[in-house]
């Protein structure tokens, strides 16, 4: 016992510095890999079975033939390129329909309600999927303004 306390005495600056090290290495590789357990989060958020689920319920509401012989919409993919964190909250994320780059729709996922519930939401749609969306009736026409 005696020898182990006089090691410890003589190399008392040797083990703190290793001491201090760990916890420094450990500090940087948590900051470090932030960004990446950030993303894997968001993507686990949208590509995961309660976004698929948000995404297929919308999509029904929007074209209740979606995903048969009927419906316009037939699937959908979505690009995890796209997927990001908004700085005004929720997750941003590109989707296209029926495999056409054409039909493209900007969505977001948020918890921004009253019950902390995730929803999905239409942020922006490109020209064919409007025009796709107004043939749906899932949109209306903006209302022509009086001259």
């Amino acid at each position: 016992m005696k020898k182990l306390l006089s090691f410890a005495k003589h190399h008392l600056k040797l083990i703190l510095c290793g001491v201090v090290v760990v916890f420094v290495l450990g500090g940087i590789a948590m900051v470090a890999t932030a960004p990446m357990r950030e993303q894997a989060y968001m993507n686990e958020v949208v590509m995961g079975p309660e976004g698929q689920r948000l995404i297929t319920e919308m999509l029904k509401s929007d074209d209740k033939y979606a995903f048969t012989d009927k419906g316009r919409i037939k699937s959908y993919d979505i690009d995890p390129d796209t997927i990001e964190r908004n700085p005004m909250g929720g997750i941003m994320a590109h989707m296209i329909l029926n495999n056409d780059p054409n039909l493209l729709i900007h969505l977001i996922f948020e918890k921004d309600n009253p019950d902390q519930k995730l929803e999905v939401r239409i942020t922006g749609l490109s020209a064919d999927a409007y025009n796709m969306y107004l043939e749906l009736g899932a949109i209306q026409p903006p209302e022509a303004e009086d001259e």
